[in-house]
């Protein structure tokens, strides 16, 4: 368990050093975040309910869909 624990932290460094950057789209930035947001709605399922499960983000919702299909 430490051992996820560790990467996490790495891996949560490695993002919010990349959205401090000035030469990243807004948008992508924003995409980022939402991917943040989506990987700890997944960690906590699988921790709580044993399940795995899907989810993702995209820029539009035509884009999610499709990812989806």
């Amino acid at each position: 368990m430490y051992l996820v624990q560790e990467e996490t932290t790495d891996v949560k460094k490695s993002v919010r050093n990349w959205l401090r950057r000035s030469d990243v789209d807004h948008k992508d930035k924003l995409l980022a975040c939402g991917a943040l947001i989506v990987a700890e709605l997944r960690r906590q399922v699988l921790k709580e309910t044993e399940f795995t499960c899907s989810a993702g983000i995209a820029h539009n919702k035509v884009e999610g869909s499709v990812t989806f299909s």
